[in-house]
Formats: structure tokens, C-alpha cells, sequence
């Protein structure tokens, strides 16, 4: 039987100490029967050895635990795992007549060659007709800039309006090159327009469209669809993904007669990148993301009040499904769902907590349920969560063949736009003494530097590879209060943080203002009855 290896450490630390005494004692009290041969007293010092060595190790894991829980409770949106997400392209067909609306939440399949399953599901909406870009053409306008031309063409003509356009930007499936073909977008992008089955040159007047740029904002749906309930949590998945939001949306405007073709017109300024050319292959139409992520309710638990703590298991345990997070607890009655109550806001009897550390050295997730009714009347509990699948991080370099799952797109071929990135768990976790700071933030009105990145470390940014480098070239935070000034903010402090970067962040201007603007919807959020904005400066060597 191989001895574990900490317990012999704590042993050997324990008769050391024994050892310590036994010498000290013994010399002031020499008449004492302690002598360190004598093998009653060596039985009796390993016996001690062992007992507080045990019991020293059993009460530190016992102190984590609770140490992991009460950070659970209080920031279980920083500790949740991130999962595997990625990029979907439709490919319509000519056999797709009508639009096709795909809500968000919508499932599908991805099969590697094993044969194994693994559920996605979409992070917006996505809707769908055969429109597919024909060409790009750019044009000069002498001393009025740069016009873009995107060529849609129909199958046949078509009399429904295009609606929304989503233009996914990938250049070379590099973000930080394709967030600087957005970021130029946006920035010189001075008109837009839209002209149907004509002929388009330099001077051609169309109909007027407005754009948006990044992830665009989705309306409230239902509850099911909403994978992260937090705002900070959707951040982190954006630190995770960041080219979920590499979007030039386009509201195009309708055609009053049927069309074939429709030519999008991008007026861009004088000051457009010259060395900055565009070519189709950068514009990827009908491109949604997607998250391994699929809301489920767990194994039945049958609860007797002989048990503290329940493991909470997927009922498919051959998909490889391992907990995300939980949504809800309820007990299963004969008119349906009752809510228990989480045991963070009010115990009691009828109260749950969901513990993440490990059990009798098993690892996994349990439910702690107060219910000491059950031991007269057992009770069965039903755990409503998110679940993801960190197995398929390891085949997500194979070819991965994507299926609809929950709903049918007949005339529609799909294909990813990108390689899905594998999960991340936080690595916070372990930094207990850090989570100690988050509470103390929590209880400040005003930050400088390091709690700046202490909380965007807390968010993930330290290990994305897309921001790292921007939170390195960060030297000065500035933090000056001014009055508030938004409507939807009235009587609220507002606070605006001064970002100070070096010099070398002039090259990375896209970047540098894309992590500003992350910071500050993560600031927003996290510092209470305080509107935050960020202004960004370059120059500290």
C-alpha cells in the first residue's frame, strides 16, 4: 500500500514537533520517564503524530472547502468554467425558398470521427435566405475617399427585403488583424447605402442603410436561451471568444419592386488605410456563434434526510457531460415544480447549496440540501442546469460535422466559419487570497491600477492570448468623478477611468480600444450606483 505522500510529510513535521517537546520537557523535569528509546513512548509520540496529522490535513481541506463555497456564493459568475465556443456558417441553397429564422438557443450536433456526440447551442439569432456575396470592388473617389461595393445576388428574384445583414469580419482566422479591419470600418465609415439590379460606380446614389458594429444587442427571450445570466459572465466569454463580436451589421434598406442583385455601398473617408485592402474572402455572410453549452435537468434525486450532500450527475453520463452551472432546484410534486431556495439568500429548511469541491477524494459536484422533513416524507429533487463538455477539447483539432439538432433547415449546408476554442476553467479557483481583494473591492468607490487588474485577472484576461497583450502595455489607471450625466443614470456618480498605455500601444490601436471598452462594461457592472466610462491615452515609456 503506497503511503500518501502528504500525510507522510505532515507526520514526519508532527514527531519533529513531538521530539521538540519531549527534549524540552525532559530537561527541566530529568526525573521524568521519557526517554527516547523507550519503545511505549516512541509508540505513543507515532500515535500522536499520526492522529494530529490527520486531523491537521482533515480540518485545512475542510477550511478550503468552505473557503470555495463562500466564494461560490459570492462571485459564482467569475468561477464558472468557460466552454468550447466557436463560429457556424450556414451555406444556403437554392432549395431554401423562404427566409428561415433561427432563434437564439437553437441546438445543433457536432460529431468527430469517434462517433461521439456534442450539443451546441447559438448565442443570437440567425436568419437565413439564399443571398450570397458575389464580389468586392473598391473604388476612389478623388479627394472624397474610398467607396466599397459588396454584391449580393438571389437565385432568382426575390420580392421580401434582406432585413438585417451580419457580416462576420475574418481576416486570415487572425482576430487581432480582423479586429483592425473592423476597427478601420467603423472609423471611417461615413455613409451606407443600398442600390438593387443597376449598375453601381463611383457616384451612384442608393437607398440609405444604417450599420453597427460588434456583437449586436439582443432582445430579452426566454429564460432557456439565456446561457449567462450575469453581464460579467458574458464578458468573460467574450475575453474567452473574442471573435464572437467581429460583426459589421447592416439594417439594409427594403427594394419597392422585386430584385436580383443588390449592391451595398460603403463610403468610406479620405483617410481610409491606404495599405489596407479589402477582399471578399474577408466578408463571411450567415455566420452565428455558438457555445457548448445545453440546459438539462439532472438525475433525479430521491432526498430521505439520511444524507447530507447528493452528487449531481447528467442522465446522459455516455455524452460526457460535466456541470456548468445550476439554474434552479425544485422539488417534484404532484402539481409540478416547487422552487427550493438557495441556501446563499435564506437556509432553512427547504434551502440547497451546491458545493464544487471534491467528496471522500472524489471529484465532483454536490447538492446540500436542508430538508428534514424528507426523513418522514422523502422527497424528490430535480436540478435544472447548464452543461458542458470538456471532452471535446481534445478533438476539436479533427473535423468536427455539424447537424441540426432542435430544429430543421432543409436547404441549408453548415460549416465552421472558425475553430472552436477549447474550454477554460478559471484558474482563480486556487488563488484564494486574490478572491479575499474581490470582497474588499466590492466595499471601494474608487480603484486605481492594481484593482483594475486584479478584477480584469479575475475576469480571464490574464490568460487570453487576444488580451494580454493590452493589459501589459497598460501602466496608469486615473479615476476622476465628474457628475452624471445620462438620463437612464439620473442622480448617479459617474466616474471615469483614464487608461495610460505605452507608447508601443499606438500599433494596436484597434486592440488597446476594444479592451477599454470590455473594462469598462466589466467596471460598469461591478461597481454599484456608479456610471463608468474610459478614456484611453497613449505615451508612458
Amino acid at each position: 500500500m503506497r503511503i500518501d505522500e502528504k500525510i507522510h510529510k505532515a507526520f514526519l513535521e508532527e514527531i519533529s514537533a513531538l521530539e521538540n517537546f519531549r527534549v524540552n520537557y525532559a530537561s527541566i523535569h530529568p526525573s521524568a520517564p521519557l526517554d527516547r528509546d523507550d519503545p511505549d513512548v516512541r509508540r505513543l509520540m507515532e500515535t500522536m503524530a499520526f492522529f494530529n496529522a490527520r486531523s491537521r490535513l482533515a480540518a485545512e481541506k475542510h477550511i478550503l472547502a468552505l473557503r470555495r463555497r463562500l466564494f461560490r456564493q459570492y462571485f459564482d459568475y467569475l468561477l464558472s468554467p468557460m466552454p468550447v465556443a466557436g463560429l457556424m456558417q450556414a451555406q444556403p441553397t437554392a432549395q431554401l425558398a423562404d427566409t428561415l429564422s433561427l432563434p437564439r438557443g437553437t441546438q445543433f450536433l457536432a460529431v468527430p470521427p469517434d462517433g461521439r456526440q456534442a450539443f451546441f447551442s447559438t448565442l443570437t439569432d440567425l436568419s437565413l435566405m439564399p443571398v450570397s456575396l458575389s464580389g468586392l470592388t473598391t473604388l476612389y473617389r478623388p479627394d472624397r475617399g474610398t467607396r466599397v461595393l459588396l454584391r449580393l445576388g438571389v437565385p432568382y428574384p426575390r420580392s421580401d427585403s434582406i432585413g438585417t445583414l451580419r457580416i462576420h469580419i475574418n481576416y486570415l482566422n487572425d482576430f487581432k488583424d480582423s479586429l483592425r479591419v473592423l476597427h478601420a470600418l467603423s472609423k471611417h465609415l461615413v455613409h451606407s447605402s443600398v442600390v438593387y439590379d443597376e449598375a453601381v460606380n463611383e457616384t451612384t446614389s442608393g437607398r440609405p442603410c444604417s450599420v453597427t458594429f460588434g456583437l449586436e444587442q439582443q432582445n430579452p427571450g426566454e429564460d432557456q436561451a439565456d446561457h449567462f445570466s450575469h453581464p460579467i459572465e458574458k464578458e468573460r466569454l467574450l475575453i474567452h471568444f473574442p471573435q464572437q463580436q467581429l460583426f459589421m451589421n447592416i439594417k439594409v434598406a427594403p427594394s419597392p419592386r422585386p430584385w436580383s442583385t443588390a449592391t451595398l455601398c460603403l463610403d468610406l473617408d479620405e483617410n481610409w488605410p491606404a495599405n489596407l485592402n479589402l477582399n471578399r474572402g474577408m466578408f463571411q455572410l450567415h455566420v452565428v456563434p455558438v457555445v457548448n453549452l445545453k440546459r438539462d435537468l439532472a438525475q433525479p434525486i430521491i432526498c430521505q434526510g439520511t444524507k447530507e450532500q447528493h452528487g449531481i450527475f447528467h442522465h446522459m453520463p455516455e455524452a460526457g457531460f460535466c456541470l456548468h452551472s445550476v439554474r434552479g432546484v425544485y422539488e417534484s410534486g404532484p402539481n409540478g415544480f416547487i422552487p427550493l431556495r438557495s441556501g446563499t439568500f435564506m437556509g432553512g429548511s427547504g434551502s440547497y447549496e451546491v458545493d464544487f469541491s471534491s467528496q471522500n477524494d472524489t471529484q465532483g459536484v454536490w447538492l446540500l440540501l436542508n430538508y428534514p422533513e424528507a426523513f418522514e416524507d422523502k422527497k424528490q429533487i430535480s436540478v435544472d442546469a447548464l452543461w458542458h463538455q470538456p471532452w471535446l477539447s481534445e478533438v476539436i483539432d479533427h473535423r468536427l460535422r455539424i447537424f441540426p439538432f432542435s430544429r430543421m433547415t432543409t436547404g441549408v449546408k453548415w460549416e465552421w466559419a472558425a475553430f472552436p476554442v477549447p474550454h477554460r476553467e478559471n484558474p482563480y479557483l486556487k488563488h484564494y487570497d486574490d478572491f479575499s481583494q474581490l470582497i474588499t473591492l466590492k466595499n471601494k468607490t474608487m480603484y486605481n491600477m492594481e484593482d483594475v487588474k486584479l478584477l480584469l485577472n479575475a475576469a480571464g484576461v490574464s490568460g487570453s492570448e487576444a488580451y494580454h497583450e493590452a493589459a501589459q502595455q497598460l501602466k496608469e489607471v486615473f479615476c476622476l468623478p465628474s457628475p452624471g450625466k445620462a438620463s437612464h443614470k439620473n442622480g448617479m456618480v459617474k466616474q471615469i477611468y483614464q487608461f495610460s498605455f505605452t507608447d508601443d500601444a499606438q500599433l494596436h490601436e484597434a486592440l488597446i480600444q476594444n479592451f477599454a471598452g470590455l473594462a469598462q462594461k466589466i467596471l460598469d457592472v461591478w461597481i454599484a450606483d456608479t456610471a463608468v466610462e474610459v478614456e484611453t491615452t497613449t505615451g508612458i515609456s
